[in-house]
């Protein structure tokens, strides 16, 4: 059996919506409070919303008649930014590990992001450990919809 997930939309991670307009002239650092639009056209996370579509359709065209199963991880994460609740997140816009942990290899429940809320009780309800990854909770998530997909193609018993 194989599965093939369709990557995520980069631009609502922490990173994506971050990405600052580098086309000023000169450079400026974004405001306090300010997320990139990925629905204008002029945003750097807009290219790189389309960059993602792009990539997930060359490879579910290329996939056209293959043996294979698609979970499609681009909605998903959607799903999860749109509506937190219904996946039990309360937070899915910041880092939950300290942003000064050199990588996320590193990140454990002893480097939260305390200045931004974090803490070893809320981990479970935040969906980024860094600026891209998931916490356990987002992959407990991306898991969750995996089995249940595997049941709905009926690779395992119900």
């Amino acid at each position: 059996y194989v599965m093939v997930y369709t990557l995520p939309d980069s631009s609502q991670t922490p990173f994506g919506r971050g990405l600052p307009y580098t086309g000023l002239t000169p450079p400026q650092t974004p405001p306090a409070g300010y997320v990139c639009d990925n629905t204008n056209t002029g945003a750097p996370c807009y290219l790189l919303s389309n960059l993602v579509q792009v990539f997930n359709q060359r490879l579910l065209n290329d996939l056209q008649g293959q043996p294979v199963k698609v979970l499609d991880g681009y909605s998903l994460l959607n799903q999860e930014v749109t509506n937190p609740a219904q996946f039990g997140f309360t937070n899915v816009t910041t880092p939950w590990c300290n942003p000064t942990t050199t990588s996320s290899l590193l990140c454990n429940v002893n480097t939260p992001y305390a200045d931004a809320g974090a803490s070893a009780a809320n981990l479970g309800t935040w969906l980024f450990a860094d600026t891209v990854h998931p916490t356990p909770a987002g992959y407990k998530i991306i898991a969750s919809t995996t089995l249940q997909a595997m049941k709905g193609f009926g690779w395992i018993s119900q």
